[in-house]
């Protein structure tokens, strides 16, 4: 549950949850059973969670466990329940697929994963990998490996009637976006941002943005879709900017509020010399958007810019940390 998503907590926490699941289906997606779909590929694998302590997992992800799972040229996200033993079985066509994050309900923000795999056409099944998240030293990991030959046992037992070989096409992280040698944190000295500024409770850790500005409401509306980005310049004269903007993804899990995900990537910029970028195409009308920066110095970048909250109110508070910039666009 991310941006503006530290929960609200106030005497009114259950009618918020009520009334804002409504605005978003419920789509889930199921594991194969025996009808299959023609020109559709089995796509399966296993997800697990781990620690360095087995009692810290359970302390951990106690709570029930869903993906947030992107089907092409979609902005609502489906939700997939995942099973006890955490193999999974989806019938899928061709497309390109994403892993936007893990939602675990005694957890109070999702897990974001982007974790990317293709289904191509003609292919008949597909394993992608084993999936795990791992959490030590107070850091959650996506870790993706390949044991395709306990899945396969496991897979032919399911499916004792399906023939044909599956094959192999590990889904991979889409983290690394862009092209450098090196990352280092945005907040070290050298690249020149102050990282201990806060204004009325939102604290920006990287490169401030003017416009559009942070905020810990929802999303700022903005008056155009083409907007022209412009934000803070770093003291470090030899760094110049990357830009990237993703489109929400919005989910709900039955009992549970709306949320936002940052999905697909609308647009990426590397390497922009100035404090200011007008967009080379519009944005699309009434849609919601993530957006971030990041610091480069020829192959070497810092991580993305992001921000922190805290609000006390006379009911209750609200919080936020991590979250990426977002804005919406008018009608």
């Amino acid at each position: 549950m991310n941006k503006a998503k530290g929960d609200l907590f106030c005497f009114l926490s259950v009618l918020f949850l009520v009334v804002t699941a409504a605005c978003v289906p419920n789509v889930t997606l199921k594991d194969f059973a025996d009808d299959r779909t023609p020109n559709t590929s089995i796509v399966f694998g296993k997800f697990s969670f781990s620690s360095f302590d087995n009692k810290q997992v359970d302390e951990l992800f106690h709570g029930k466990k869903y993906i947030i799972f992107q089907k092409p040229n979609s902005t609502i996200a489906s939700i997939y329940d995942v099973t006890e033993d955490g193999y999974f079985y989806w019938e899928l066509p061709p497309g390109e697929y994403y892993i936007l994050g893990i939602q675990i309900t005694n957890m109070m923000s999702e897990i974001p994963a982007r974790i990317k795999f293709v289904v191509k056409p003609g292919e008949n099944n597909i394993y992608i990998g084993d999936v795990a998240l791992d959490y030590r030293d107070r850091h959650y990991s996506l870790l993706i490996s390949n044991d395709f030959k306990n899945n396969l046992n496991v897979f032919k037992n399911k499916f004792p009637d399906i023939i044909k070989q599956p094959i192999v096409s590990m889904a991979a992280s889409d983290e690394a976006i862009g092209s450098y040698k090196q990352m280092i944190n945005i907040c070290a000295p050298e690249w020149g941002v102050k990282c201990s500024d806060e204004l009325l409770g939102l604290k920006v850790f990287g490169v401030v943005p003017v416009t559009p500005r942070a905020s810990a409401a929802q999303f700022t509306l903005l008056g155009t879709d083409s907007p022209t980005f412009e934000w803070v310049p770093s003291t470090n004269s030899k760094a110049s900017y990357d830009l990237i903007i993703y489109e929400a993804s919005s989910y709900a899990i039955i009992g549970y509020s709306q949320e936002e995900i940052p999905g697909k990537v609308f647009l990426y910029e590397e390497n922009i010399p100035s404090t200011k970028f007008s967009l080379p195409k519009k944005l699309n009308r009434k849609s919601k958007y993530y957006w971030s920066l990041r610091l480069r110095d020829n192959d070497t970048v810092s991580d993305w810019s992001r921000f922190h909250y805290y609000y006390f109110y006379v009911i209750g508070s609200s919080f936020g940390t991590n979250q990426m910039f977002t804005f919406a666009t008018p009608e």
